[in-house]
Order: structure tokens, then C-alpha cells, then sequence
């Protein structure tokens, strides 16, 4: 239908969005020392599935995302401010690219 868009476009569109925002704080605090079982642990509590988010570490403090056209927006939201909140720079794959 006209006009209307797919909650899967809206998803990809905000979660662009979400990605345009810089992660930036003033006294950052100290990045976990085992990154990936934070990241685990983080993924496990905003109750994304491990099917549903993927991730890669740049370096000990730069984790770059990529969640499937499905992924709820609000697991990821969620996500991302666990993410930041614990002193990560985060870099975002949009997904508006996958058809």
C-alpha cells in the first residue's frame, strides 16, 4: 500500500538513525576487561538472540554492530546503551542495505 511503510523499513530506518548519534561522554569509564563476555552478557540481557545481532572488535575499545532487518529496535537500543555506557566507541552496519 501507498504511503505505509514496512515495520522492517522502519526498523532499518530508525536503527540508521540511532546509528547517526555519536557515543561521546566526558570522563569515560574503563572498558571491561574481558570485551566479548561483555558483550555476551550485554546481548543476553536486552534479550536479543544470538542469531539477531552480530559484532566484530576493531580494537580493545571498538566494537562494530550489525543486526539483522529484524532485530527489534528496542533490544538494540538497548544494547547500544549498555555498549556506551561502558566506555565503548561504537561503529554501526546499517542493515538497509540487506534485501
Amino acid at each position: 500500500m501507498m504511503g505505509q511503510i514496512e515495520p522492517r523499513h522502519f526498523v532499518a530506518s530508525a536503527l540508521s538513525l540511532t546509528a547517526s548519534v555519536v557515543l561521546v561522554s566526558c570522563g569515560k569509564p574503563s572498558i571491561p576487561i574481558d570485551s566479548q563476555a561483555f558483550l555476551v552478557k550485554a546481548r543476553e540481557e536486552c534479550g536479543l538472540a544470538r542469531n539477531e545481532m552480530t559484532w566484530q572488535m576493531f580494537d580493545k575499545q571498538t566494537v562494530g554492530i550489525r543486526p539483522t532487518p529484524d532485530a527489534a529496535y528496542q533490544k538494540i537500543d538497548c544494547f547500544i546503551g549498555k555498549v556506551g555506557d561502558a566506555g565503548f566507541e561504537l561503529g554501526f552496519v546499517g542493515n538497509e542495505a540487506i534485501q
